[in-house]
C-alpha cells in the first residue's frame, strides 16, 4: 500500500518536463548565490524543496551538487560551498522541518551557512597563500577599487575620495565577520520561509513557528551584549595588542543588535496588534521600523529594554502557551489529526505494494 501525505493524499509523481524546470531554477538560483546569496539560495531551496516533495530527494541532492559543478568555469570550488548551501537550505530544511518548530531550523540553517561561507573564504585564502584577513583585504580592494578611480575621474579631489575609499574598507575589514552572520540569519530565513510555503502548497505539514507578536528572547541573551561591552572596555583601556578584542566585542555588538532588532519588531507587532491596525497599515509599520533601525538603533534598543520592561506583558515563568504558534499546520482543511500522525509522508520513493 502506497504511503500518504499528511494531508491524505497520495503524492502526484512530477512529470519529466516539470522535474527539468525544478532543476533548471536550482541551477538559476546557484548562480545568482556567487552575488546574491539572498536571492539565488532561497531560490534554489524552493525548486529543491519541491522535487523533495514530490519524492525525489535523491534528484534534488543530485540536482544541488550539480549546481556547484556546473559553476566550475566561473569559480573551481563553488561546488565546496555553493552546493552545501543548496543542500542545507533544500533538502536538509525539508527533513528538519516535519521534525523541528521552523524557527529552530532557521538558526540551524544560519549555522550552518555561515560555517560554509566562512569555511570558503578560509580555503580560497590558503589556495592564494594568504593570510585570512589579508585574503579579504584584497577582495575589498579589488571591489572598491573600480570606484575610486571612476570618482577621481569624474573630477572629485583624489585625496578626499581615498579618504572615504579607505575608510569604508576599514570599516568592512572589521565587520566582515558578523556580516557573514548576518547574511547568513537572512538568507536562512528566507529559504526556510519559501520551503515552509512549497510544504504548505504539497500538502504537508510543518511545525509553525510562535506568532511574531508572541516572540520573546530569553533574558540570557542579554549577556551578548553585555561581554560586547567588556571586550570593547578592554580594548579601549588596555592599550596595544588589544585591538583583536576590541574588534571581536564590536562584532558580537553588532550582531546582538539584529538579534534585538526582531525582539523590537516583536514588540511592535504586538502593540499594532492590540491597537487593531489593518495588515496594510502594520506593513507600512514594519518598513518604517527597517528604515528607522538603519538610521538610528531606536528599534533593537525597544527590543532589549523589553527583556525588563515587558511592554506586552508575555508570561515568562515557562509555563506559557503557544497560542497555537507551535502546532503543526497543514494545507488540508478538516483532516483528522490522528490519520495525519499515522501518515509519514516519505520524502523517498516508497514502494507500491506491501
Amino acid at each position: 500500500m502506497a504511503r500518504v501525505a499528511d494531508n491524505g493524499l497520495v503524492p502526484q509523481a512530477p512529470t519529466p518536463s516539470a522535474v527539468f524546470g525544478a532543476a533548471f531554477l536550482a541551477l538559476l538560483g546557484g548562480a545568482l548565490a556567487l552575488l546574491l546569496p539572498m536571492v539565488g539560495v532561497p531560490l534554489a531551496a524552493g525548486a529543491l524543496a519541491w522535487l523533495a516533495y514530490r519524492r525525489r530527494m535523491i534528484v534534488a541532492v543530485v540536482v544541488a551538487i550539480a549546481a556547484g559543478l556546473a559553476l566550475w568555469p566561473v569559480d573551481p570550488a563553488a561546488v565546496l560551498y555553493v552546493s552545501p548551501w543548496l543542500i542545507v537550505a533544500g533538502p536538509l530544511s525539508v527533513l528538519l522541518l516535519r521534525r523541528w518548530r521552523m524557527t529552530s531550523v532557521v538558526l540551524t540553517v544560519t549555522v550552518v551557512l555561515a560555517g560554509v561561507m566562512l569555511g570558503g573564504i578560509w580555503y580560497a585564502a590558503a589556495a592564494n597563500d594568504l593570510g585570512l584577513q589579508a585574503y579579504v583585504a584584497e577582495i575589498v580592494e579589488s571591489a572598491t577599487g573600480p570606484a575610486t578611480e571612476t570618482a577621481i575621474e569624474a573630477g572629485q579631489p583624489e585625496t578626499e575620495v581615498r579618504e572615504q575609499i579607505e575608510a569604508v574598507e576599514e570599516l568592512f575589514l572589521s565587520y566582515w565577520p558578523s556580516m557573514v552572520l548576518v547574511v547568513s540569519g537572512i538568507t536562512a530565513l528566507l529559504s526556510v520561509a519559501v520551503v515552509a510555503v512549497v510544504a504548505l502548497r504539497s500538502g504537508q505539514r510543518v511545525r509553525a513557528p510562535l506568532s511574531l507578536q508572541r516572540f520573546d528572547l530569553s533574558p540570557h541573551t542579554a549577556w551578548g551584549v553585555i561581554a560586547a561591552l567588556v571586550l570593547m572596555a578592554a580594548a579601549r583601556f588596555g592599550g596595544e595588542g588589544f585591538e583583536l578584542v576590541g574588534t571581536l566585542g564590536e562584532n558580537i555588538l553588532l550582531i546582538m543588535r539584529w538579534v534585538f532588532f526582531v525582539q523590537g519588531v516583536a514588540v511592535f507587532a504586538g502593540l499594532y496588534e492590540r491597537a487593531g491596525f489593518s495588515r496594510a497599515s502594520r506593513a507600512i509599520g514594519f518598513v518604517v521600523l527597517g528604515v528607522t533601525e538603519a538610521l538610528l538603533p531606536l528599534v533593537s534598543l525597544t527590543g532589549l529594554a523589553d527583556l525588563w520592561v515587558n511592554v506586552r506583558k508575555l508570561p515568562r515563568d515557562g509555563s506559557a502557551e503557544d497560542g497555537g504558534g507551535n502546532g503543526p499546520i497543514s494545507a488540508a482543511v478538516g483532516h483528522d489529526e490522528s490519520s495525519a500522525e499515522q501518515a509519514s509522508g516519505s520524502l523517498e520513493d516508497p514502494p507500491d505494494s506491501d
